[in-house]
């Protein structure tokens, strides 16, 4: 999880890690911690209980007794947690003071950059675009019921005298951009093709994604994130 375990990272898809500089890192207290004893296959949770940004930051392992007794000024360690939209933050800290009296409280350095890993590769949200798109030089014209940067629902309605669509098939897409009137163009490939009486539903996966097109989305899906948490 953190920059210098590349035996956790090995076993890891690097595209859903984030590692950003301490300086971004938000942390609340009363946040639920797992830390780990770097070199002793140890864990215990914590709770933390403030600190100091750029500094240190101070949690308090539980009252029961615990590895973090046994711990020395120095011992590196591996912080955990659990953050929203299945995402899980680590960091790498090393222990600067171990207080047993009159309250158990471990201080640990703040650390020089941190990692997010996304549990799920897209975060995916719902919504209702209008697009218009063409398979093999044909057009058709839909909704996009939800979409992330990995690519997006559209249903359409029923096919009559259109050509069927092929799962395979390439797709190009042109939609408004979430920030703006204007347009924005997406090439992907349909994965999954669903014929009901009422409506054809088409999952594509979205090939590389320009810049503008790819900010828009992201700042759309955290709006969305943003709202619900509201």
């Amino acid at each position: 999880m953190t920059a210098t375990s590349h035996t956790e990272n090995h076993f890891m898809d690097t595209n859903s890690i984030e590692r950003l500089s301490g300086s971004h890192l938000v942390l609340e207290v009363g946040l639920d911690v797992l830390v780990e004893i770097q070199g002793a296959g140890k864990r215990f949770k914590a709770s933390l209980v403030g600190g100091e940004p750029g500094r240190y930051i101070i949690i308090k392992p539980p009252a029961t007794r615990s590895a973090a007794e046994s711990l020395l000024r120095e011992s590196l360690l591996t912080l955990r947690f659990l953050m929203s939209r299945g995402r899980i933050c680590g960091f790498q800290s090393e222990v600067q003071q171990v207080l047993l009296k009159p309250h158990r409280l471990i201080f640990v350095s703040y650390p020089a950059y941190f990692e997010i890993l996304r549990l799920r590769k897209h975060d995916r949200v719902h919504c209702y675009q209008p697009v218009t798109f063409y398979v093999e030089a044909h057009e058709y014209r839909g909704h996009i019921l939800n979409i992330s940067t990995g690519g997006c629902l559209v249903t359409m309605d029923p096919l009559t005298g259109e050509p069927p669509l092929a799962e395979g098939g390439e797709a190009f897409l042109n939609f408004r951009k979430f920030d703006s009137n204007e347009t924005g163009y997406v090439q992907g490939r349909i994965r999954n093709v669903t014929q009901r009486a009422d409506q054809t539903s088409m999952a594509i996966e979205f090939d590389e994604l320009t810049e503008d097109v790819r900010a828009s989305i992201e700042s759309y899906v955290d709006a969305v994130y943003d709202h619900l948490a509201a």
